[in-house]
């Protein structure tokens, strides 16, 4: 196969999953984390309206070591799209400084709470995960405003959690196939173009 051919198709095949792979309403998004300063991050997930949320972050050793805190960024936004202006919130810290954690009320007629967690060093320095945008955790009942789509276990007016995994199922296998169809048709184009 000519150079040509496997650059394109290689180029549709990124496109392709990387089209799969975005952000889509009711999937958390979830900070990187590996190679931080941060152990580990467990957040709520699916929470109802008027109801807790919690969040709790545990540190490296060497984080704990070098007296680091943390702050977490809270935005909480509607199912009407409104989101409301973010506010930094303190984490108290265990025992030993190495787990940090606080939690809020959600909201009434919340879609998700977008998050940040801040590490401040004892030099004042500090760094944020993620570096930009939000991580994101959604309710139990969201209207996700990009799609208008209903989901979550609590929302009426959405698909139960099982009629939402038949459809994303079946929607799968056919936008692969013909993605993939597409594909060949064009590397045969491009292969009988180059004859």
């Amino acid at each position: 196969m000519s150079k040509p051919i496997v650059l394109l198709l290689s180029s549709l095949l990124i496109l392709c999953f990387s089209s799969m792979v975005s952000a889509t309403g009711g999937v958390d998004v979830e900070p990187e984390i590996e190679s931080s300063p941060i152990s580990n991050i467990t957040h709520s997930t699916g929470v109802a309206d008027e109801s807790s949320w919690s969040i709790s972050v545990s540190l490296e050793e060497s984080a704990v070591n070098n007296s680091t805190s943390v702050r977490i960024l809270k935005q909480m936004c509607t199912n009407e799209g409104v989101c409301y202006a973010p506010e930094w919130i303190e984490a108290e810290s265990s025992s030993d400084n190495q787990t940090w954690s606080t939690s809020w009320q959600t909201i009434s007629d919340h879609a998700y709470v977008n998050w940040r967690v801040a590490l401040d060093y004892e030099d004042g320095e500090s760094e944020e995960y993620p570096s930009e945008g939000y991580a994101k955790a959604w309710s139990s009942c969201w209207h996700d405003i990009d799609s208008d789509e209903w989901g979550g276990k609590d929302c009426p007016d959405g698909p139960s959690n099982d009629e939402k995994s038949a459809v994303d199922d079946s929607g799968f296998l056919p936008a692969l196939s013909m993605l993939a169809a597409i594909a060949m048709i064009t590397a045969a184009a491009v292969s009988r173009g180059s004859k």
